[in-house]
């Protein structure tokens, strides 16, 4: 009976070392190996470029079929290290290192303009509760400037940081127009934030 369990388990031994062994072949053939995409991209010298769309997704992979792991914003600048299939496809891709791919047509490699990068991810902002009256939007920094909005009371609205233009008494809504300081209340900022690419392994609490 212990010679014919010592036979299975030598037979088992020499089963295992074998697909162990097919395994690592195949590896090194590329056998098993899941290509990121149909061929390999084009390796350019890394630029900048900002988007220039109102919003778009980031892809896992350089393909719409691709999962979405992020979305940015108008304005939102990133770095193209490399271009799928070639930088001049019509269907280009835009490789963001290790940070997905995105439509090489929906960036530009200009800097956007100041209105632009006001309403990006890059930009900070002042943020302040509208008083119990509200708040008139002028279209410029002047009380006998036209009207163009008006914010109900209680809103929580967000201001360009201009430190110059505050100390006038006045402040900058990010797409466009002005609001009176003494119409707000300027909230303090919270101390909380997240974390840039944590450690895993990570956990979600749902209430």
């Amino acid at each position: 009976m212990g010679g014919w369990r010592r036979g299975l388990i030598g037979v088992g031994a020499a089963v295992s070392l074998f697909v162990f062994g097919w395994a690592l072949l195949s590896v090194a053939s590329g056998e098993n190996s899941l290509p990121s995409s149909p061929s390999e991209p084009s390796l350019e010298a890394a630029f900048p470029a900002w988007l220039n769309a109102d919003s778009a997704f980031v892809r896992l992979r350089p393909s719409p079929e691709s999962p979405a792991i992020g979305i940015l914003r108008r304005g939102d600048r990133v770095l193209v290290t490399a271009c799928h299939p070639d930088c001049e496809s019509s269907e280009a891709w835009a490789i963001l290192g290790l940070d997905g791919a995105i439509r090489l047509s929906l960036l530009q490699r200009e800097a956007p303009s100041e209105a632009d990068f006001a309403v990006s991810a890059s930009a900070h902002y002042l943020y302040a509760r509208v008083g119990a009256k509200g708040a008139e939007v002028y279209e410029r920094p002047d009380f006998s400037a036209k009207t163009i909005a008006a914010e109900p009371g209680g809103s929580v609205l967000a201001f360009r940081q201009d430190e110059a233009l505050q100390a006038q008494g006045w402040l900058s809504r990010p797409a466009g127009g002005f609001v009176p300081l003494k119409s707000v209340r300027l909230e303090t900022p919270s101390s909380f934030s997240g974390e840039f690419r944590p450690d895993a392994p990570l956990a979600f609490f749902v209430r």
